[in-house]
């Protein structure tokens, strides 16, 4: 097993704060144009790291982000710099926000890095207003180059069928499944596809399920834990009736 202490120790470290934290800001500009649609009203970025999604999500939408993190200097730096409201915090124990804070909550890529995926998914429920948003990614434990796999501060794994069963199971519905796979123009219209089976198949046939990072937006539904029950094909071909 590997020592859960490690991810997180790591993230605190000058060292880290130096190197290019959760990618370089043009990729988090790439990221954001698949999606920005979905981000609206108060907006948290949450394992911001050094701010290029807090930049890109002001630059797109003009929402001035809050943002939380582990690492103190990357939150002294968001504050000096950029001037958004943000919180040094470890979200393995709680999110410093009152219930209702927030419209959307933005995670990229710190779920596998939590010793707890299940508190902190339910912090971010206590958090999100009715019919609030949760855009969380992850990398793919499929992905072409096994990236997910091979890093020693990953604790925890997912694929698209795992990320939606976490989600669902902490009181989260999945509208959106985005993978992030090259096939040119016709990417952002089948990302776009409601999250159902014929359309998971069809990303499936395209090895877009091969992409090395999996988004999800999905809505706060209280009612999710009753569709556990169900079996997995049975309640994704019904998921376009449900609002």
């Amino acid at each position: 097993m590997k020592p859960t202490i490690f991810s997180k120790e790591l993230h605190k470290t000058k060292e880290y704060s130096e190197k290019c934290a959760r990618g370089s800001e043009i990729s988090a500009n790439k990221v954001l144009s698949w999606v920005k649609k979905y981000i609206k009203g108060k907006t948290i970025d949450i394992g911001c790291g050094r701010g290029y999604f807090l930049k890109g999500i002001h630059k797109i939408t003009g929402i001035k982000p809050c943002a939380v993190d582990i690492n103190k200097s990357f939150i002294e730096k968001i504050e000096k710099e950029l001037g958004f409201e943000a919180k040094c915090a470890d979200v393995d124990n709680e999110i410093p926000y009152p219930d209702k804070s927030f419209d959307t909550v933005f995670c990229n890529q710190m779920l596998e890095h939590l010793i707890s995926p299940t508190l902190f998914l339910r912090e971010c429920l206590r958090i999100l207003k009715n019919n609030g948003t949760l855009i969380v990614g992850v990398p793919n434990v499929y992905g072409l180059h096994k990236s997910s796999y091979y890093n020693p501060a990953h604790i925890n794994y997912f694929d698209s069928k795992t990320l939606y069963y976490t989600l669902l199971s902490n009181g989260f519905l999945t509208e959106r499944m985005i993978y992030t796979a090259p096939h040119g123009r016709l990417l952002p219209f089948i990302n776009s596809l409601r999250y159902n089976q014929f359309n998971e198949f069809l990303k499936g046939i395209l090895f877009l399920k091969k992409g090395d990072v999996i988004f999800a937006v999905a809505k706060n539904c209280p009612e999710c834990l009753k569709y556990l029950k169900k079996s997995w094909y049975n309640h994704i071909s019904k998921l376009d009736k449900i609002e």
